[in-house]
This record gives structure tokens, C-alpha cells and sequence, in this order.
């Protein structure tokens, strides 16, 4: 291989390297360690020069890179201010890079399952290897998408005149001028386990069951993530009653929309778009950049989402066995 890669276990240099990357706050000690997963970071590195890093979740024996329902985003990440600065000279590094990365994991572990973050456009080396065998030799691709809202288009002294507003569908500018005209309030004075008990109502009623083992987990993560200024929950109120709650993450620069529920059976169909568009006022106040909303891979989430008027990014999910 062309560069040195080597495991990185000191969390102060950890979230150095990854103060030069957005969207890395999957790979953050503070996000995994609450999860109780086994995990390794590593640097990959150009003589004394780091040009990148990556961290990857491992099963009990750290033979397999398996992948969480919590960790939305893993593996490579580039640190743009250390490469070339030629176009070309950069274009060919990046390459370089990933390859040595697919060879190093392929080399170390038998079966991968890793979803990239939103940075990463080029996956040849990927599907580049074992480029002459056989299909099930070669590395399985699925194009996954997220949006992501950009709050330096919200005015928060007229935000229904912001172009973050303007972005958004009609029935959803609708919604928020219908929260407008309705008593509802919000606070973050709100439990851990109301949104869990929210959450984990609202999969069940989607026929989707989730397991003992996510439930701490999600517990776990939320506890930690709060504790540490890193979350906030957001509660919906009318009447004085609580019928909607919202929990995003965060770092210095954007945040996270991780989990969202209704709070048992209620007619008010704006619940969840006033909801989100509070917190982006919220996180707007506390200097937040863009929003990344977590997905939109399935037809409801995906309708929702897309409504409200975010860009649409890829990013790539790979398998091999």
C-alpha cells in the first residue's frame, strides 16, 4: 500500500483529526462509546503528514465490520487541508487514499457492512475490487440518500418571510402558519424516556418491532449525548398536553435529526413540520449551519423530508462477504 495506516487511541487526537471534517459525528467517541459496541479509529497517513482517517464498528471477535441502526454515517474521512492542492494531483490522492483503505479493511476482516458519509462522491476502488471474479466476490453498492436544510437561509426576526420558509412545499408552509394559529408551545424540559416510549409506539404502530438491546441502546446514546450538550429533545405541546416530540445531535457546525414521534392518537396533522421547523430556530440561535435530516430511503420518511425543501445528497452503502 501507498500510505502508512495506523489505529489511532488517543481521543484528544481523535477529534482533532475530525475537527477538520463536518459531518463526522458518527465516528465520535462521544456518539459510539454510549452505543457499547466494540470500534477502532485509524489514521492513514503520507510519511508524518495525516491525510485521512476512519473509524469502523466491529463484531465481539473484530472480524467483521458490522453496521448499527444508530450510527448513520462511518468509515473514510479526508482531510482536505492536508492533500495536494492541484486539482488533478488532489483528484489522484483522493483515489489513492480510498484504495489503500478498501485494501486495508478487505485485508483485515471477512465480511464488511459499512455505510460511507455524505463526503465521500468516489467509490471506484470499490467497485474496483476483485474486479475480474466472480459477483459475489465484489462488493455490493446501494445509493442512499439524505437532504440537508441550510439555516443561513432562516431569518429568525420574520422567519415566515425566510427563504428557508419559501423553500418549503405549500401544504408544509400551511402547516406552520396552522401551528401559528393554534396554542402550541414548545419546551425541552422533556424525558429521555417520553421519546423513547413516542419512538418505540410510533415503529410499533409501523409494524416495525425494536428489540431490547436497541432500546437500551437508544437510551444509552440519548443519556450520554444530553449530558454532554451534544442533543436536545423538543416537545410539542397543546393545551398544556404533549403531542409531539423531536431529538436532534450536533456538533460545532451542523446537526443531526435522529428520532421523532407522535405522542398517542391526534388530529393535528402539523405537529411534526412545526416541530422541526422550531428546532431549526433553536439551532439557529446556537449558530448551527445546515441540518442533515438523516435519510429519506423510504416513501413516507422520503415525502416528509423532501417537502422540506432541503438539498438532496447520496452516499453509499457497501457490502462484502
Amino acid at each position: 500500500m501507498k500510505y502508512q495506516i495506523i489505529e489511532n487511541k488517543d481521543e484528544f487526537i481523535w477529534n482533532s483529526l475530525l475537527d477538520e471534517v463536518d459531518n463526522s459525528i458518527f465516528s465520535r467517541d462521544f456518539f459510539v462509546k454510549p452505543l457499547g459496541v466494540t470500534y477502532k479509529k485509524f489514521a492513514i497517513l503520507d510519511k508524518k503528514t495525516v491525510k485521512a482517517c476512519f473509524c469502523i464498528l466491529l463484531d465481539e471477535d473484530e472480524k467483521k465490520i458490522i453496521d448499527n441502526d444508530y450510527v448513520i454515517h462511518s468509515g473514510l474521512y479526508i482531510l482536505e487541508r492536508n492533500l495536494k492542492k492541484n486539482p488533478g494531483s488532489k483528484n489522484n490522492e483522493i483515489f489513492d487514499i480510498t484504495s489503500d483503505f478498501v485494501s486495508f479493511i478487505v485485508l483485515n476482516y471477512k465480511e464488511i457492512d459499512i455505510n460511507l458519509n455524505i463526503s465521500i462522491k468516489d467509490v471506484r476502488p470499490f467497485l474496483w475490487h476483485n474486479y475480474f471474479e466472480s459477483e459475489d466476490k465484489k462488493f455490493k453498492v446501494d445509493l442512499r440518500y439524505t437532504t440537508i436544510l441550510n439555516l443561513d437561509l432562516l431569518d429568525k426576526s420574520d422567519d415566515l418571510q425566510s427563504q428557508l420558509f419559501q423553500n418549503f412545499s405549500e401544504l408544509r408552509r400551511r402547516n406552520i402558519r396552522s401551528s401559528r394559529n393554534n396554542s402550541i408551545t414548545f419546551s425541552y424540559d422533556i424525558t429521555i424516556n417520553s421519546l423513547i416510549e413516542a419512538h418505540i409506539s410510533h415503529l410499533n404502530n409501523q409494524n416495525q418491532s425494536v428489540s431490547n438491546n436497541q432500546k437500551i441502546q437508544m437510551y444509552d446514546l440519548i443519556y450520554s449525548l444530553v449530558k454532554s450538550k451534544k442533543a436536545i429533545i423538543q416537545g410539542a405541546f397543546i393545551d398544556g398536553d404533549l403531542k409531539y416530540i423531536v431529538c436532534y445531535a450536533f456538533d460545532d457546525i451542523s446537526a443531526y435529526f435522529l428520532f421523532g414521534a407522535p405522542i398517542g392518537d391526534n388530529d393535528f396533522n402539523f405537529l411534526g413540520t412545526a416541530s422541526h421547523f422550531n428546532m431549526c430556530n433553536y439551532l439557529k440561535s446556537k449558530n448551527i449551519k445546515q441540518v442533515n435530516l438523516e435519510g429519506v430511503n423510504s416513501p413516507d420518511r422520503g415525502k416528509f423530508k423532501l417537502s422540506l425543501g432541503g438539498e438532496l445528497i447520496q452516499y453509499f452503502s457497501l457490502r462484502i462477504n
